[in-house]
């Protein structure tokens, strides 16, 4: 039943013109659930607010950040979000993928707070390490995880954020190693020669999940980050996401 309903709804985007598509995605979910002799397709949507700076996107369960004692709702540019989508899975076009994507957003209730350089506010996200799956294998192999045990988390990025009405807006996703992260510093620290060290920027600029899933050298950056200080995968006590409800 689970590669049938999975089928179905890889059939059924993929008959979308994909221009109609991006419209909806990954801001609006819709699962398709047989149902005896019917096809049952439920739609749900992350919770949206007008605002001068554009569109600010956030969960209905509205999870809220401390900033400097004040306590803000996180909420998302659409490009903070589509930013995103490209480090959570490795296809977020796909019905299985825009899923993950849109429960990622709507289900996560932890935000961690930090400031970037020239003190620029902003807040980094975290997702689960899988078994069998690439940030699982990752997690093992660098942190010695037992990804079998719940609590193992990857660092999506971080979200460089301004303050809005309540909000605490991210503007765009930096992924680590770009400029102004932590791990940026540790590339131009490291001892290295010019060359090695523009290569490596250049790899930083493009590690998505698909980079990260089919090359070796993407995954060996987030090895080095993490040996460097910079974890890219930690075990929490707390909870990150609430269940599926």
């Amino acid at each position: 039943m689970y590669s049938f309903v999975f089928g179905l709804g890889e059939h059924v985007f993929q008959s979308i013109p994909r221009d109609v598509l991006l419209r909806h995605v990954p801001f609006t979910d819709v699962m398709i659930n047989p149902v005896e002799n019917e096809i049952h397709c439920v739609f749900r949507s992350l919770e949206s607010q007008s605002h001068r700076s554009g569109t600010i996107y956030f969960s209905r369960h509205r999870p809220q950040i401390e900033i400097d004692g004040e306590r803000y709702t996180v909420g998302f540019s659409q490009h903070a979000i589509r930013r995103a989508c490209e480090r959570i899975v490795f296809d977020w076009t796909s019905y299985g993928g825009s899923g993950d994507v849109f429960c990622h957003f709507d289900l996560c209730e932890y935000y961690e707070p930090l400031t970037l350089h020239r003190g620029q506010p902003a807040f980094s996200s975290w997702d689960g390490c899988h078994p069998n799956f690439v940030w699982g294998t990752i997690a093992e192999e660098i942190a010695g995880a037992n990804v079998s045990e719940r609590g193992w988390y990857h660092r999506i990025g971080y979200f460089p954020a301004v303050f809005c009405d309540g909000f605490f807006k991210a503007k765009t996703l930096l992924f680590p190693g770009y400029r102004s992260t932590p791990e940026y510093g540790a590339i131009q620290d490291a001892r290295v020669d010019r060359n090695e060290r523009a290569q490596m920027l250049n790899l930083a600029r493009s590690l998505s999940m698909k980079n990260i899933q089919e090359s070796e050298s993407g995954e060996n950056l987030v090895k080095w980050f993490h040996d460097q200080g910079h974890p890219q995968v930690k075990k929490f006590a707390r909870r990150l996401f609430r269940s599926h409800v």
